[in-house]
């Protein structure tokens, strides 16, 4: 019996038939248990359309340098951790 419910749930969980459903319970939970601490020292680094824009045949897979530049400058204001999304 555990296996079919256990099987059942992945075959709901790939097949995305409840998506609107677990995005809505996700953000009624955030929403219900509110801030629970306000973040100190974060800065949030993107890169926008005008800078894609300003180097149109540059693919991003050579903007190394572009990053290197820009995490040498996060580590010299103080940055700890960097991650990427």
């Amino acid at each position: 019996m555990g296996l079919v419910l256990a099987t059942g749930g992945v075959a709901l969980d790939h097949s995305a038939a409840l998506l609107g459903y677990e995005r809505a319970a996700n953000d009624a939970w955030h929403r219900l248990a509110g801030v629970r601490h306000t973040p100190h020292h974060v800065a949030i680094v993107g890169i926008d359309e005008a800078a894609l824009a300003a180097r149109p045949d540059e693919p991003l897979v050579f903007w190394t340098p572009h990053f290197a530049r820009a995490l040498q400058v996060l580590h010299q204001v103080g940055a700890n951790v960097v991650g990427v999304d």
